[in-house]
């Protein structure tokens, strides 16, 4: 009865001594098993699980943040440049309506 209602665990431990439930030693490390309940297992279980979707949900944020900063540098690259045309194209008709004024003035003066 108790049996089924508990769940076995096996668990590393660092210690040397035998115990009732203990398994062979593999490295150093002996297995000793523990009971878990069932609702034990069952908070483990949901833990881990919602634990796995945060993680992924975590991942997905960290590209989506990746891809927006790549997206960002992108914009500040095409908006630098369009100031530097815009800044060019400005210097440009000043020049040509600067002499278009010269000779005016010229052609109107004696």
């Amino acid at each position: 009865m108790l049996k089924d209602r508990l769940f076995w665990t096996a668990v590393l431990s660092p210690s040397f001594r035998s115990t009732p439930f203990s398994l062979p030693r593999v490295g150093g490390l002996t297995f000793r098993l523990r009971f878990f309940t069932y609702w034990q297992t069952l908070l483990v279980a949901a833990f881990l699980n919602t634990t796995a979707g945060c993680l992924a949900e975590q991942a997905d944020l960290w590209q989506t943040n990746r891809e927006l900063q790549k997206t960002h540098q992108e914009l500040q690259h095409k908006i630098q440049k369009a100031k530097e045309e815009i800044d060019r194209m400005v210097g440009e008709t000043r020049a040509r309506l600067a002499e278009e004024i010269r000779s005016v003035k010229e052609e109107q003066l004696p």
